[in-house]
């Protein structure tokens, strides 16, 4: 629930999304602290050996790869690494937050074989997820990268569509590198990411209609016939279909021509996500 001052209009709720401000910056450490650093700071504190292995291996792997920092100047007393720790997430540039925390949750546990460490991993980009909605931040965790969509539903549709069953793979694996391309923060390729995003559409055409090679018109009238899709979505898709294949479209243009930006590239995720979604659900109900 919002606070007062945001609900009464008090207070103007601004999305955060080339800066981070100081509460958001503290929140998400307090997150870091409660799923990883918190053996730092524990009554039984002292050297940094005494840690548990797996927390020692990430609190190096931060020190090597995140601070770029030789491993003997790191520090030996588990108190001061935390407070480095700190002052980075207080200090850096927003973006350089960003990154420390997408870096946790994809090495705490790293190379393990233990599960418990997967599931500490998705609790803390699940509890980073409502801190990031909360305080306006235009950034979510979408399976284990942190992208630039803002809304909780959106995220919902991008992640329910990469855990489609394996007879969809090829869907997930289009729609999984449409988001790392949308995601890069430093070279993000918003045409090739379009691609990929209405590609995993066709892959589901085909793989519904067991034709690997029918046009995208013709699999979405099949599909529709079969699984009672609504005929107005239908010729909606096959309209964005267009928009990707005309002149000035992705397929018909050199990447450096292209004018393809961050909100095409977030409409088409999001867009094809959903659609993907609603004719698996719709899919699901037809089968006996």
């Amino acid at each position: 629930m919002d606070k007062f001052s945001y609900r009464m209009g008090i207070i103007k709720r601004i999305s955060q999304k080339d800066y981070m401000n100081d509460d958001l910056r503290i929140r998400l450490f307090n997150v870091a602290t409660r799923f990883y650093f918190e053996e730092l700071i524990g009554p039984d504190a002292d050297f940094i050996e005494g840690c548990q292995d797996v927390n020692l291996k990430l609190y190096k792997s931060v020190w090597m790869e995140v601070f770029k920092q030789a491993l003997d100047e790191m520090p030996r007393i588990s108190r001061e690494l935390f407070k480095e720790f700190k002052i980075y997430f207080k200090a850096e540039e927003w973006y350089y937050v960003i990154e420390f925390i997408e870096f946790l949750s994809n090495n705490y546990g790293k190379n393990e074989d233990s599960t418990i460490y997967n599931d500490i991993n998705n609790g803390f980009r699940h509890v980073c997820n409502d801190v990031l909605q909360e305080e306006s931040s235009a950034y979510r965790f979408v399976d284990g990268l942190i992208v630039p969509i803002g809304d909780k539903i959106s995220v919902q549709n991008v992640e329910d569509t990469l855990n489609v069953g394996k007879s969809h793979s090829n869907v997930r694996s289009h729609i999984k590198s449409a988001l790392e391309l949308f995601s890069n923060k430093k070279n993000p390729d918003f045409r090739n990411s379009i691609k990929e995003s209405i590609s995993a559409v066709e892959a589901l055409i085909c793989n519904l209609t067991e034709k690997p090679k029918i046009g995208f018109s013709d699999g979405l009238i099949l599909i529709e016939k079969k699984y009672n899709i609504d005929a107005s979505l239908r010729k909606a898709f096959v309209s964005i279909y267009g928009y990707t294949c005309n002149e000035n479209g992705i397929r018909h243009k050199l990447i450096n021509d292209s004018k393809a930006d961050y909100e095409d590239a977030q409409f088409m995720l999001v867009s094809c996500s959903a659609f993907i979604n609603y004719v698996l659900g719709k899919v699901s109900k037809c089968k006996p």
